[in-house]
């Protein structure tokens, strides 16, 4: 199964606390209750159904939602499927009226088959027409919802700016902004705000607006530094000291409104180690102002509060695994009279899918220190522990039990790690052996420059739950060290950016070098990767290299192998060369309507491989935020922005719809299976964090970990890493700690064949 609509943005969120995606189950049983007003008798073939539906995969909630329906709807709902309609939006299309029933059919034979189906189905005749003609015309689909909301006047404006190049989102808010509000909204887009929030804070008073910009600048998220600047005086002072106990950015809007003994119960509860993204739901609970009868029940066998409320967000279907899991670890149950939380995680690593339950638990020191305790549960017997520690300067530790990693780490305001620092313990004596001290390089975005050290005379115990992390890096990152990666500038303005990392028993070197123009055009580029075994066996080795000859003419090596390629302006197409096989690409009819020219300005920039793949099986190529780009598999789309790496990640999905036989082999599973469960029993939660979207782990953003490991591998094997501010910490670990994936992933791939492309 492909990913359908699945974006490359990293969400904005604490990315150390598991526990705050749990709540998100209950989010989703509050949206699916909107489709329903009212109660309703259900059919009588109510379990045949929902046996029907659980065999083609539905998930329980919407399954329960589907089989509630009436016969015509639930037949609607049928053919939904067969139609590949997303789950989530199954109920509430089928609901529609006939004339908007019939809307929804036009825009899914359009490839809209996602969570916006429902809502641009309900336009009225007029509207719809214009989404219609805006996505045939290769609008971004994500992007649709805001053009519905136009005035003729703005839409007109809007198309207008698209065509001189902004981006779709981006003209779309624009139009709705006065003078002085466009020029906060651009601001804040050039400092990587994301858009729709940018858009919110450009709205506000100008008072109003100042403080968030105020907040976000000191580390507050942007959505949450919209929801406190939007507070009262006096509730805006209370979330101001709420943040300085370090209690994290969401919520405290909610907590700081609370009153009397709502308030008093609301300390009670914080000072006994209730998440704080709790406390508001379980004083609700309390008051009767929300029914839980199963959080209730789960207090009586003695659960502590945390874990109660936890326990009841769970699905019948969770509740099953974690039986299952606790039947191998009966020490669970006395967690469950701790204030621990739960998320229970469904891997997808192989066919046979495992599954495990992760436990965490917050405590807080007198200084403001957040300790986060984890410990996860395994349906395959495994059983990790690892300890974290978040500052109020937003840098934090980790420590990995049963595992030989403590790390300590900076971030910069993207939420990136800017300077690390690895120490290497013995798991047993817990005496350092050395340590590897990294930053993000000023000079190539996306790169880390990187020393071992060998600090052998340190020692500390950081075992046990009461010993601080807390440690200076300067005091032990000091004298000579060995330099893994570096980032150096040459007097002709080129950067060069080495790397050699020794893992295990492998060993990954790469080099990458690059020349800009006074317009930041890339001009020459060179980029080596080998990876090899300590014994001298080499697993991989590519040669890649391009040059600009003319305005429309380049020179690439590809593994030894001379190409030249040269640009059609007027007709779009690509004439492609190796001295003895010769290619002509047709991008005419793949470029959107809008946007054209940024498109094929885009394309004149990639490599040949990525060309060819892209010609081969896409057949439209549409514009976006670098964050918001994405693959639609089911109707051969890609959406992207201009950013080189993002449309090598892109390009990898396509790869697996050509390659789907053989990207999925028992060989490439197995080797990824066993360096991701290393990675994760031994690798602190702040580096797995960063990984989450490539791991087992990854059902928390809604991907499927493999498929997004060998996109990101492309990404990996046709340049250096990602400059995107929100995306380049991972290129970074997956090339250190993945090395016989990605050399797998090369060899199905082709990446490293001495082999013509065009042959």
């Amino acid at each position: 199964m492909f990913v359908f609509n699945k974006s490359m943005r990293v969400i904005p969120i604490n990315y150390i606390q598991l526990n705050k995606k749990t709540n998100n189950r209950k989010k989703e049983v509050n949206y699916i209750s909107l489709g329903f007003k009212g109660k309703r008798k259900l059919p009588d073939d109510y379990e045949r159904r929902i046996n029907f539906l659980k065999e083609n995969d539905i998930d329980e909630f919407y399954a329960h939602s589907i089989a509630s329906l009436p016969t015509i709807q639930y037949k609607r709902a049928l053919e939904l499927m067969d139609e590949n309609v997303f789950e989530q939006s199954i109920p509430h299309v089928a609901q529609l009226s006939d004339e908007k029933y019939l809307q929804a059919q036009d825009l899914i034979k359009l490839g809209i088959i996602d969570q916006n189906l429902s809502g641009l189905a309900k336009n009225n005749k007029r509207v719809f027409e214009r989404i219609k003609d805006l996505r045939k015309k290769g609008l971004h689909i994500d992007y649709l919802m805001l053009y519905c909301k136009l005035t003729k006047k703005q839409y007109e404006e809007a198309i207008k700016l698209i065509e001189k190049g902004y981006q779709q989102d981006v003209a779309a808010y624009l139009v709705q902004l006065t003078q002085e509000q466009k020029e906060i909204f651009i601001s804040l887009i050039n400092n990587n705000v994301y858009a729709p929030l940018a858009f919110e804070v450009a709205k506000q008073k100008q008072e109003t607006r100042n403080r968030t910009i105020k907040f976000i600048e000191n580390g507050v998220q942007a959505y949450d530094a919209i929801e406190i600047s939007e507070l009262s005086k006096t509730d805006r002072k209370k979330a101001e000291k709420l943040l300085e106990t370090n209690i994290g950015d969401s919520n405290i809007a909610k907590l700081s409104k609370l009153r009397g003994k709502d308030k008093k119960r609301a300390k009670e509860l914080f000072d006994s180690g209730v998440f704080p993204e709790y406390i508001c739901d379980i004083i609700h609970i309390e008051n009767g102002k929300i029914q839980n009868q199963d959080y209730q029940r789960y207090l009586e066998k003695g659960y502590s509060i945390t874990m109660s409320y936890s326990l009841s967000l769970l699905s019948k279907n969770e509740m099953e695994i974690l039986s299952s899991i606790l039947k191998k670890f009966p020490e669970m149950e006395d967690l469950f009279k701790d204030n621990y939380d739960i998320n229970i995680i469904e891997n997808q690593i192989t066919e046979e899918n495992s599954a495990e339950a992760i436990l965490s638990k917050e405590m807080r020191t007198p200084e403001g220190t957040l300790i986060t305790l984890i410990k996860t549960f395994s349906a395959d017997g495994l059983k990790t522990e690892s300890r974290i520690e978040e500052y109020k300067d937003h840098s934090t530790s980790s420590f990995v039990r049963k595992g030989n990693r403590l790390i300590r780490i900076n971030y910069n305001k993207f939420g990136q790690m800017d300077e690390i620092l690895q120490i290497l313990e013995d798991d047993i004596t817990h005496s350092v052996e050395g340590a590897v001290y990294s930053k993000a390089s000023k000079i190539l975005p996306g790169a880390y420059d990187s020393v071992y050290y060998d600090i052998s005379d340190f020692r500390e115990d950081n075992s046990s739950e009461e010993k601080s992390m807390h440690f200076d890096m300067p005091n032990i990152v000091t004298g000579d060290g060995i330099q893994i990666s570096k980032t150096t500038k040459n007097p002709d303005g080129s950067v060069v950016f080495t790397e050699k990392f020794n893992m295990n028993d492998c060993i990954s070197e790469r080099q990458y070098e690059e020349k800009r123009d006074d317009n930041g055009n890339i001009i020459s580029c060179n980029y080596s990767y080998k990876i090899s075994l300590t014994d001298g066996s080499v697993l991989m080795n590519i040669n890649r290299s391009r040059n600009k000859i003319s305005e429309d003419k380049f020179l690439e090596i590809i593994n030894g192998i001379k190409y030249i390629i040269s640009f059609d302006n007027q007709n779009k197409k690509i004439y492609i060369s190796d001295g003895k096989n010769n290619k002509t690409l047709d991008f005419s009819e793949i470029l959107p309507f809008y946007s054209k020219e940024i498109i094929w300005n885009t394309i004149k920039s990639q490599p040949i491989d990525t060309l060819l793949t892209i010609a081969k099986k896409v057949d439209k190529w549409s514009y976006c935020n670098n964050q918001d780009s994405q693959i639609y598999s089911h109707i051969n789309e890609i959406c992207t922005g201009e950013d080189l790496s993002v449309i090598a990640h892109e390009t990898g999905h396509v790869e697996q719809k050509i390659k789907s036989d053989s990207l999925y082999n028992d060989d490439f599973l197995e080797i990824y299976d066993a360096e991701m469960t290393n990675f994760l029993t031994n690798f602190s939660y702040n580096e797995q964090e960063f990984i989450q979207y490539f791991s087992p782990r990854a059902d928390l953003s809604e991907a499927i970990g493999y498929e997004e490991f060998i996109s990101e591998a492309n990404l990996l094997l046709t340049t250096y890493g990602s400059p995107v501010p929100t995306l380049t910490t991972r290129s970074q670990i997956l090339s250190r700690y993945f090395p016989k994936s990605i050399a797998k992933i090369a060899e199905i791939l082709g990446k490293s064949s001495k082999k013509s492309l065009l042959e």
